[in-house]
């Protein structure tokens, strides 16, 4: 690419039959990638409902390379695949409208929902910064970078799926792997993933809570973890130990558990970029706490917890290592909904995956946040956590 300025651009692909998107993703999308990758410099696809489902193929390059190679080479590959392979599904715009009203609340959508897009068309648009939620131009192009970095990691894992891999398992690897690589322990003695899982614990409490009956399907989710613990626990001891293998050993390469290795990779590159703007500033979360959230109908244990005058405020806010884990879990999560997990879906995932740890480890997160954060005196100077955390901002 030349010296010029590159910039964001879209294409959307407008393909409502959701049973054959894989194919869509592994003989369209990605052979548009493939077709324009020595012309950009980052690009990364995602999924999207507003005015109908579609998937948004996202470039950055110059104004040039747009209009003279991206452009007419992505449109020609999509519009040959969706003229051979219409989608033929009739989605009910009327019926969905209402869905899509409470989606465009929740996500700080702000564009117009109707009418919808006719199926089977590619049409160029804007791109879209997300900034009411991802609150500045900075936090767009860290995300950007992060989907660009996983895009093709995201079309091995489509391949995977397609070839009979299932995404709640994947998703359950990747929940367990980010846990681990991103967090870092309460004290020396302790694993990294016994602090990280409390994020997976809170928000699948949060799911839980604005459910229309949150102990009926708290219990349900504990019946479905029970059936599956056996499995569950083999699953993350592997996972632990791929994660912790030496590089290039055969633990290191267990093909039961794909991607851990690569996603952690990911994940450890993010997180040590996004770091210093957080600290600095440059960055905030501070877009994603705007937005509207579903009534909360009944509070966990852990949560009243988390809502005690502990005295330990900082360990929530102004942690800046927190911060950087909470991006790369909120990254991930964007990265599942690409891959097509709904947010249904992951609450229950969420569920399961910190009820694992809970049985690898011996620790809940009551017990946990009771013995690391709200035991440590507020008049210490540096609680064990606190210490752990600025440890490991200075690399150490």
């Amino acid at each position: 690419m030349s010296g010029a300025a590159a910039t964001w651009h879209s294409i959307h692909v407008h393909h409502h039959d959701e049973s054959t998107e894989p194919a869509l993703v592994l003989h369209a999308v990605r052979p548009a990638f493939e077709a324009v990758r020595a012309s950009v410099d980052g690009a990364w696809f995602g999924r999207h409902w507003l005015r109908g489902p579609h998937l948004r193929l996202n470039f950055r390059t110059t104004a040039d390379a747009w209009a003279s190679k991206v452009r007419p080479q992505v449109v020609a590959v999509l519009e040959t695949y969706v003229r051979d392979h219409p989608s033929t599904v009739r989605l009910d715009e009327a019926a969905l409208a209402p869905v899509h009203e409470r989606l465009a609340e929740l996500e700080m959508e702000t564009g117009p929902r109707h009418p919808w897009v006719p199926d089977n068309t590619v049409l160029e648009q804007p791109y879209d910064h997300r900034l009411p939620v991802l609150g500045s131009m900075r936090g767009s192009e860290v995300l950007a970078d992060f989907l660009s970095d996983t895009n093709d990691l995201a079309f091995a894992m489509y391949e995977h799926l397609q070839g009979g891999g299932a995404l709640p398992v994947l998703a359950l690897d990747l929940m367990w792997t980010t846990a681990s690589v991103a967090a870092v322990p309460f004290d020396e003695h302790s694993a990294p993933i016994a602090r990280g899982f409390l994020s997976l614990r809170s928000h699948a409490d949060a799911f839980l809570s604005r459910t229309h009956d949150p102990a009926a399907y708290r219990a349900a989710f504990d019946e479905r973890y029970r059936r599956q613990a056996d499995a569950l626990t083999t699953r993350l001891r592997t996972v632990e130990s791929v994660l912790s293998a030496e590089p290039g050993s055969p633990e290191a390469a267990d093909a039961t558990v794909p991607f851990v290795r690569e996603w952690a990779e990911a994940v450890r590159r993010c997180q040590r970029a996004a770091y210093p703007l957080l600290a600095s500033g440059e960055l905030t979360l501070s877009g994603a706490g705007r937005a509207p959230r579903l009534p909360t109908r009944q509070l966990s244990d852990f949560h009243r917890l988390l809502q005690t005058d502990h005295g330990h405020d900082g360990f929530l806010r102004d942690d800046h290592w927190f911060a950087s884990f909470r991006l790369v879990v909120n990254y991930l999560y964007v990265h599942l909904n690409r891959l097509g997990l709904k947010p249904v879906d992951r609450g229950l995932l969420c569920h399961l995956a910190a009820g694992t740890v809970e049985t690898v480890h011996g620790v809940t997160a009551e017990d946990a946040f009771r013995r690391h954060v709200v035991s440590a005196s507020p008049t210490e100077d540096t609680p064990e956590w606190s210490r752990l955390s600025k440890e490991w901002a200075e690399g150490r």
